[in-house]
């Protein structure tokens, strides 16, 4: 029996989500030490600017014998972006401390679920009954987790969390309208290859007597 159209859209759209999902996931595991690296990039450049502040001031004649010490940078005027900017996007970035466990952690997960609506897809285009229960195991926890990390995002991580709150909020309605498409789909085609599936082989003919 022909695979159905719903079949064909929500399983090619199931891959591509689900390949962008994998690559989501990775890199959610590897944004603490993406965030560890920005943070301490960003200690670096304050230092370099608060130096080059002291060292251009003292070359002037302009410093003290007193403002030459190491923290002096930290009161003289700095050519560059202001100290306020380096304060905004700190706390921008300031995260609470279990938040590196959260972020693998919820990697790991988002990638086992999208491995899971990678293999239904390919199920749902080669019509195999067993991907549409797959499929709604999948999509259904991705729903949960996306609603989950929602909900954790706006809650305790202030501005990154809205940006991340978008992104799950729109994948997680993406996999609730492929999900309603699935389950209000014909699934005829399913059901009879189930039925040729689980019908007992055929016999021949019964041999000839006296062969």
């Amino acid at each position: 029996m022909k695979r159905p159209a719903w079949a064909t859209v929500v399983g090619i759209l199931g891959i591509i989500f689900a390949c962008l999902g994998i690559l989501g996931a990775g890199y959610d595991i590897i944004m603490p030490k993406m965030m560890e690296f920005q943070r301490e990039m960003m200690s670096v450049m304050e230092k370099d600017i608060a130096r080059e502040a002291v060292r251009e001031k003292s070359e002037s004649g302009v410093l003290e014998d007193d403002e030459l010490s190491p923290d002096a940078g930290a009161t003289a005027p700095v050519p560059g972006p202001p100290p306020e900017m380096f304060r905004m996007m700190k706390q921008m970035w300031a995260v609470p401390e279990w938040f590196g466990m959260w972020s693998v952690l919820t990697g790991l997960l988002k990638a086992l679920i999208c491995g899971l609506i990678l293999f239904a897809s390919i199920g749902l285009l080669q019509t195999k009954p067993i991907s549409i229960p797959l499929f709604y195991w999948g999509a259904g926890l991705a729903i949960v987790v996306g609603v989950v990390k929602g909900v954790v995002a706006v809650s305790w991580l202030g501005f990154m969390g809205m940006a991340m709150t978008f992104g799950g909020v729109f994948g997680a309605m993406i996999d609730l309208v492929l999900l309603v498409v699935v389950a209000t789909g014909d699934k005829q085609a399913f059901r009879v290859k189930a039925a040729v599936a689980a019908a007992p082989p055929m016999q021949g003919p019964p041999p000839l007597p006296g062969l």
